[in-house]
């Protein structure tokens, strides 16, 4: 298993996931099968440039971003995420947070 292939489906699960899509929904954007992107997702399988296309497409980013994970070190990049998806939350969801958060900072 390579590392980068290890990052890249990483990565394509995240933006997946923040994109509330099912593997088999990305399958299809990308026209690819649900198994591929599953094993894509665990680093077991290789990619094409065409398929990373797509699959940016399917996710709707630049494809650039499926090989970007500095966000993940880089604590600012974070700080102004959290404060973003706050500032978009709804009542609800802001209460949710404030008591997941409060745990965790505890």
């Amino acid at each position: 298993m390579s590392t980068e292939l290890e990052r890249l489906g990483k990565r394509v699960r995240t933006l997946r996931k923040a994109k509330k899509m099912t593997q088999e929904q990305l399958a299809t954007a990308a026209d690819s099968g649900a198994k591929y992107i599953s094993e894509l997702e665990r680093g077991e399988a290789n990619v094409t440039i065409a398929l990373v296309s797509k699959l940016a497409e399917g996710l709707g980013v630049a494809t650039s971003e499926l090989f970007e994970n500095a966000h993940e070190e880089d604590c600012l990049e974070l700080r102004k995420e959290v404060s973003r998806m706050i500032s978009e939350a709804d009542d609800e969801k802001i209460r949710l947070l404030y008591r997941v958060m409060k745990a965790v900072v505890q």
